[in-house]
């Protein structure tokens, strides 16, 4: 198994701020450090903590550890000892010896420290680590129908027109690189629009497929995979404009709408048309068909994923911090709340949004997988938890496959994600 860990701190910290002057100035800093960098532990390598504290001055209180695994609500004491604070830096050991670290299950966990004393009580940021990374494997459930469901919904597209329409954007060239607005008709009568870019002067070139996190706003013309010789298609999957003044006003609802029919779910369409983007490509013979590669980061990320499961056009796939696998567990770590509200506001029943989403799951394709492969799971990320990409990383049967750590991240993109992204595809398709 091949797994590069990528990360910007050793140090999960924080500054803590108490409740009066007099109190802010006796604790300047608190934090919990992992002994390894990478935050993944194991049978022959138990867990192992440091929590460091700089007091202004002698102080005495109890040393409190709290630990949960990630997919858990409530945080429980695992270790309580009355101990003293001595003036300056003071580093305590959390090891196998304080505390049964051998008892813990493969599994992601998150873990922090309070120190308490007689009138203030100070908290530590939350660390996240692993206990077997190559082991963590979730079950899957999927319905007895897929196959046949995506069978019928690009039947149903195929039956369609695709009356590709591209128009040039002469006002947003670049001295190499030449921009289209394109459109086409996608499912239930949906024109969908994208941005299309190619080098100038190129042909058979490689291209990718640029898919949208979430949302339903503009889209971003994709330069920056031109520049590094692709063409590239950017598809907004809503059906709405790539650029417009009238996008609605407010958090999109399209994830907790329709949950209780696999038929009318937003992801339906998207997929569909995502396919039919692949068509497009298909259709310009300034592309070389054996090098379309998907990128995408969060929902954009599910999307390639999902989109590689179900089209063998796909070369190659980065997912970046990818949403869209294994619902059960992303629910219980924190994901989709949007889910979770339509679900509490009885809008329907869990059992029947999670029937529904098992048809959006890339964790029931990974038997299609057959081409490479990169991801990326942030420690921290509880929109992508990282326990659902380390599950589905694990269930690919392909031995090209690269997965990136960043222990210290939530949901964000590191600097130049995207160069991460082509420069690995220039190695896939020997540029």
């Amino acid at each position: 198994m091949r797994i590069k860990y990528f990360f910007y701190y050793f140090l999960i910290s924080s500054l803590l701020i108490p409740t009066s002057n007099t109190q802010e100035k006796r604790l300047l800093k608190f934090k919990i450090e992992s002994f390894l960098p990478s935050h993944n532990y194991n049978k022959s390598f138990l867990p192992s903590f440091k929590i460091h504290i700089n007091a202004i001055e002698n102080l005495k209180g109890k040393l409190l550890i709290k630990l949960k695994r990630i997919n858990e609500n409530n945080f429980r004491d695992v270790y309580i000892k009355k101990t003293k604070v001595i003036k300056g830096e003071n580093v305590f050991q959390i090891s196998e010896n304080e505390f049964q670290f051998s008892n813990l299950s493969t599994e992601f966990y998150e873990i922090y420290s309070q120190f308490l004393t007689s009138d203030t009580k100070y908290t530590s940021d939350t660390l996240t680590f692993v206990i077997n990374i190559d082991s963590l494997r979730y079950p899957r459930f999927k319905p007895p129908d897929f196959d046949s469901f995506w069978s019928n919904t690009f039947s149903k597209l195929d039956s369609i027109e695709p009356n590709y329409k591209i128009d040039t954007l002469c006002d947003k060239w670049t001295e190499q690189i030449s921009i289209y607005k394109v459109s086409f008709s996608g499912l239930d009568s949906m024109t969908i629009k994208a941005w299309y870019c190619i080098p100038k002067g190129v042909n058979k070139v490689p291209a990718v497929l640029v898919l949208p996190s979430y949302g339903n706003g503009p889209i971003t013309i994709p330069y920056n995979f031109c520049e590094q010789g692709y063409a590239a298609l950017a598809l907004q999957i809503h059906g709405k404009d790539v650029e417009s003044d009238t996008y609605p006003v407010g958090d999109d609802p399209s994830a907790g709408l329709n949950l209780n029919n696999p038929e009318k779910y937003y992801l339906k369409h998207a997929v569909a048309h995502i396919k039919r983007a692949i068509d497009f490509l298909y259709s310009i013979p300034e592309i070389d068909t054996n090098r379309i590669g998907v990128a995408g980061t969060s929902q954009g990320g599910g999307l390639a994923l999902l989109i590689t499961g179900l089209d063998r056009r796909i070369k190659a796939t980065a997912a970046t911090i990818p949403t869209l696998i294994c619902y059960t567990q992303a629910l219980e770590s924190g994901a989709y709340w949007r889910i979770k509200r339509a679900i509490k506001n009885g809008l329907v029943d869990e059992k029947t949004a999670l029937h529904t989403l098992s048809y959006f799951d890339a964790s029931n394709l990974t038997e299609k997988f057959n081409q490479p492969v990169m991801l990326s799971a942030h420690y921290k990320d509880r929109i992508s938890p990282p326990n659902t990409i380390i599950s589905f990383y694990n269930q690919l049967q392909i031995n090209n496959k690269q997965l990136l750590t960043q222990p210290e991240l939530g949901h964000q993109f590191p600097e130049h994600h995207w160069d991460i992204t082509t420069e690995w595809l220039k190695v896939i398709f020997k540029m």
